[in-house]
């Protein structure tokens, strides 16, 4: 299977630096775009596993945020931060 998955992503990249040439966008745009993606798809899913399923609940997000042992929840807030400029 990881076999598989490599030769698509192969053809993929192939495939988007062709389409980077015909369309005159610099080459490496569709590899970046990818890979932020696949940062904040990263950062969503670390913010989600560290609060929990009740973390829509105000008062459970509240007492995670501000407990001693909030399991590196503040950084994550932090890295959501720098993402969005939104403190």
């Amino acid at each position: 299977m990881k076999q598989t998955i490599g030769k698509l992503n192969e053809v993929a990249k192939g495939a988007a630096s062709q389409a980077e040439a015909e369309s005159g966008i610099p080459e490496g745009t569709y590899s970046a775009a990818k890979e932020k993606y696949g940062q904040l798809a990263d950062l969503q899913e670390n913010m989600s596993r560290r609060l929990g399923k009740e973390y829509r609940q105000a008062p459970s997000l509240v007492k995670k945020i501000f407990s001693p042992q909030n399991q590196g929840l503040n950084k994550v807030i932090k890295a959501v931060e720098k993402e969005t400029g939104v403190p």
